[in-house]
């Protein structure tokens, strides 16, 4: 039986190695996406061979059992389908933006949870080896097939707003995921989710995930606040430019820019080393207040930005009040923390350098009126 399940032990193995890497390495997946399309891939390989053994020993394995380890050998691979799914809205540029596309995701999980309550799952005597078949694991293998349809669709809408090197990727992976869960669900006795879903997770890993782009990023943030730094700000704002500077709805960016007043100040009297915890406290309370932002960057000694994208501004203002109420609660080397703040939002195809400066000059008048109300508490 061990040999039979050689190819899912070797995909086991290849799976650890890559999850223990982004464990060990804490790589920045942005919204962990990658992350759980590891740990499902893991989990359904695991139960395909789990499973594969159960099978084959209905005599000693009861019928309850059996039942739960297919169901969670079928939910994991739906997740996996499904993570893929918000893989591609991700990659795409519209994982936070699309909200409703990533709620309608769950659509197929839902329904395979409700089939499980009322659909059997039966067990074939197939050449040389047992499976699952029966109406519950039709309903599994039509909601792959399902999903892979619409990744199919999702790649034909979203495709020219992936990188190149994205798409030459992505498509042929996805492609040949739909035709291996095709060719399973026509030939159950196949046994090839497991290695397919692995071998998505491979190729990802080495041309989009791959170690050498993870160490390339090291350079984008900030060691102290753990922030992105400003060569990561200016990669951003570029990248932005260049997806919807051109897209027939005109789409709106917004610029919240900070600055920490007194840093010099702190550096001078108290040593660096309170400066530091200056900045970190500073970087706290911009990561804990400014929560709708799609980035937070530390692109001076003393200065953040903040950018959003399809921006509300009430809900910005709002989080720019969080800001100042965190800062009236914190003190360093027994002086407040005080953040000066600016914001300014605009469509994208206007000047990003224009928006910029604007949320730039309201930034500086407020730390102009922060100066001014403190001079005149001094003198009172």
């Amino acid at each position: 039986m061990l040999l039979m399940l050689r190819e899912e032990l070797i995909c086991l193995l290849i799976l650890i190695f890559i999850l223990g890497y982004y464990v060990m390495n804490k790589v920045n997946d942005k919204n962990n996406v990658f992350l759980r399309l590891l740990c499902y891939a893991l989990t359904h390989v695991l139960f395909d061979m789990i499973t594969f053994i159960t099978v084959n020993s209905r005599d000693v394995v009861p019928s309850a059992l059996n039942w739960l380890l297919h169901n969670l050998f079928f939910v994991s691979g739906i997740l996996f389908i499904y993570e893929s799914y918000n893989y591609i809205l991700e990659q795409a540029g519209v994982y936070i933006q699309k909200r409703n596309l990533r709620y309608v995701g769950y659509l197929p999980l839902l329904i395979y949870a409700v089939c499980t309550l009322f659909l059997p799952i039966e067990y074939v005597e197939g050449n040389g080896t047992s499976y699952s078949f029966g109406p519950l694991v039709f309903v599994a293998y039509g909601l792959f097939i399902l999903y892979g349809l619409i990744n199919i669709v999702l790649l034909f809408l979203y495709h020219h707003r992936m990188e190149p090197r994205v798409r030459r990727v992505l498509i042929p992976m996805i492609l040949l995921l739909f035709a291996e869960i095709l060719a399973q669900a026509l030939i159950p006795e196949l046994l090839m989710t497991g290695a397919a879903i692995t071998f998505v997770c491979i190729g990802i890993f080495v041309t989009l995930d791959h170690p050498d782009r993870h160490f390339r990023q090291q350079a984008l943030w900030d060691f102290l606040t753990h922030l992105k730094n400003r060569n990561s700000y200016g990669k951003d704002l570029e990248q932005y430019k260049c997806k919807y500077a051109n897209a027939k709805k005109e789409y709106r960016i917004g610029f919240v820019m900070a600055d920490i007043n007194g840093l010099k100040y702190v550096n001078d009297n108290f040593g660096h080393m309170e400066g530091d915890k200056l900045i970190v406290a500073a970087s706290d309370v911009l990561k804990a207040s400014l929560k709708s932002a799609e980035g937070i960057y530390r692109i001076g000694g003393d200065e953040f930005a903040a950018i959003y994208f399809l921006p509300e501004d009430e809900k910005v203002l709002h989080e720019m009040e969080q800001v100042k109420k965190m800062c009236s609660e914190i003190e360093i080397a027994g002086l407040p923390l005080g953040i000066a703040l600016g914001y300014s939002a605009g469509r994208i195809v206007d000047t990003v350098q224009e928006i910029c400066e604007k949320a730039d000059q309201k930034m500086y008048e407020d730390k102009a009126r922060m100066k001014g109300r403190r001079i005149g508490e001094r003198r009172s």
